[in-house]
């Protein structure tokens, strides 16, 4: 985690893309819950973010900025339990380049 870096989901994402969760909701929830191998929750948001359980960060992963990272997110979201937590940052970096890349 960076100095001066807040390790909890505290600040609301801006929502400037005006992204509406498919419930309708445009508020940033959690819409899936997943276990990953080592057996630590691991919550995915409606605006693409990947956290801990509770909204704490997931040490050396920070929000999504672009499309390609929120589509990383859910893809790693969907395989979660088949990684330990501290393996998620290096499969979502890995999912990044590839999405970019157009792969």
């Amino acid at each position: 985690m960076k100095a001066g870096m807040n390790p909890l989901r505290t600040q609301p994402t801006t929502n400037e893309d005006n992204m509406t969760c498919s419930c309708g909701n445009p508020e940033p929830h959690v819409i899936a819950r997943r276990q990953t191998y080592d057996g630590r929750e691991v919550n995915l948001w409606s605006d693409g973010d990947l956290t801990q359980l509770l909204g704490i960060r997931i040490p050396g992963l920070g929000m999504p900025r672009s499309d390609a990272s929120r589509r990383a997110n859910m893809e790693v979201i969907k395989n979660v339990c088949l990684y330990n937590l501290n393996e998620i940052p290096a499969k979502v970096k890995e999912l990044r380049k590839k999405l970019r890349a157009g792969a």
